[in-house]
């Protein structure tokens, strides 16, 4: 999927290196038990490629056209709330892109 400025597609195991910066931001990470290290990232990928298989949707790497980085993820999780499934709409961008509101 693209938008102007985007690509979005799915994770593979070959983004932990790129995803790693985002996770393991204290500051990005302030609502999560705690930071990220690459082997938790790549835990978090591994259950995106099996969320797309079980559900066939899940967080999708947002790659940054301008440049082909990756810069964050987004889309859809199912998530446990008080005992009941819910969909969660889900995104984490590099810091150092917060608050610029043109990735569309």
């Amino acid at each position: 999927m693209e938008t102007k400025r985007l690509i979005l597609r799915k994770m593979t195991p070959n983004d932990v290196d790129d995803l790693l910066e985002i996770p393991s931001d204290p500051e990005a990470m302030q609502f999560y038990p705690q930071p990220f290290d690459r082997k938790m990232t790549q835990a978090w990928i591994e259950r995106n490629i099996q969320r797309y298989a079980q559900y066939g949707y899940g967080l999708w790497a947002l790659i940054f056209k301008e440049n082909g980085k990756l810069i964050g993820d987004c889309g859809l999780v199912v998530q446990e709330v008080d005992g009941v499934e819910e969909i969660e709409i889900g995104y984490h961008i590099r810091r150092d892109l917060w608050g610029q509101g043109q990735f569309s």
